[in-house]
């Protein structure tokens, strides 16, 4: 009986170590904030989701969604919005801050173009 009892208590207190400690979500993201990296393979900013991605060069066209053609551009300020279509170009003048965001929410940005010195 005490042996029986023994074990029991084993388990459960096995069951609860396993249950405890670094927790992951899908991504491998630590969800954790104790958690320390050479528990969870991951640092302390991306399980604190703070990390920044890199951006990458704009390749689809924000309001058709097509892959760009380097033809097709609207320019504000420093910066290079390009499209798929002319079509597109209107709606890209007329919303071109909207379209930035967009972009970056994708992981990619516009391109940084130099402006005139007068």
């Amino acid at each position: 009986m005490f042996v029986r009892n023994i074990f029991i208590l084993v388990t459960i207190l096995g069951l609860a170590l396993s249950f405890g400690g670094c927790k992951k979500k899908q991504a491998d993201a630590c969800t954790d904030p104790n958690c320390a990296e050479t528990k969870c393979g991951v640092s302390a900013e991306a399980a604190a989701g703070t990390t920044k991605r890199e951006l990458e060069p704009q390749t689809i066209c924000p309001i058709m969604g097509a892959p760009i053609d380097k033809t097709i551009f609207v320019d504000k300020g420093e910066l290079r919005i390009y499209a798929s279509e002319e079509s597109a170009k209107t709606e890209l003048a007329a919303n071109f801050d909207k379209y930035v965001e967009e972009l970056k929410g994708v992981g990619q940005k516009p391109e940084t173009i130099a402006t005139k010195s007068e």
